[in-house]
């Protein structure tokens, strides 16, 4: 009897599960694994987004996912804060852009007032 593509897929999907799973509990098992995968956490609020970036991008490059979730966290949550930081610059920037500022319309008005006063002495 031939096996389908479907029997086929599902007997690698289960063998792929089950080294999955004896390399998790061999992982558990082992007592040097805390040890073994001890990694620093750095000031990740003196980092730029750019080196957050770079650093979350070693970290699950070099690093088992398990033992960087502290580390990803602190990143997420210095990045979320230098990002806000950043969007709330740009609005700023953006309306003192495009709003003239109150000293900017205080010589406006001046200047109308004095041209207004010259073109009246000159009648």
């Amino acid at each position: 009897m031939e096996e389908t593509p479907e029997e086929s897929s599902e007997e690698i999907t289960e063998d792929v599960l089950e080294e999955i799973e004896e390399s998790v509990a061999e992982d558990a098992e082992d007592t040097d694994n805390h040890r073994r995968h001890h990694i620093p956490i750095l000031d990740y609020h003196s980092m730029s987004m750019e080196n957050l970036v770079g650093e979350l991008q070693r970290l699950v490059r070099n690093e088992k996912v398990q033992a960087i979730k502290k580390h990803a966290d602190g990143i997420k949550y210095e990045f979320d804060l230098k990002f806000q930081e950043f969007l709330e610059n740009k609005k700023e920037k953006s309306i003192s852009d495009t709003i003239p500022s109150q000293s900017d319309n205080s010589t406006k008005s001046i200047k109308i007032i004095v041209k207004s006063a010259i073109n009246t002495t000159k009648v």
